[in-house]
């Protein structure tokens, strides 16, 4: 994930925003899959969640940096907390 968002910054510094979505993307998208894999070993789909946490909000800043709209940025908030949490808001 760090490696990700450390990539992401550098896109932006070089102006090319569209870069920098993808890497932010990639590496939430890559803890949702992992957090929500029940064959996974319990500890690494916990520890997937714990960082789903900060890559949602890295993502959500700058979704909302590139003006997407507040729905799109809703419906990320949503798919990692269900991944989390699971439909009901109870933890899986």
């Amino acid at each position: 994930m760090i490696s990700h968002h450390n990539l992401a910054e550098l896109a932006l510094a070089m102006g090319r925003q569209g870069d920098a979505t993808d890497h932010y993307r990639s590496a939430f998208d890559g803890l949702l899959a992992l957090a929500g894999k029940q064959s996974a070993p319990q500890g690494l789909r916990q520890s997937c969640a714990a960082h789903l946490q900060a890559a949602t909000v890295a993502l959500a800043h700058h979704l909302q940096f590139c003006g997407a709209p507040a729905r799109t940025i809703a419906k990320e908030i949503t798919r990692a907390r269900n991944t989390v949490l699971g439909p009901r808001g109870r933890p899986c």
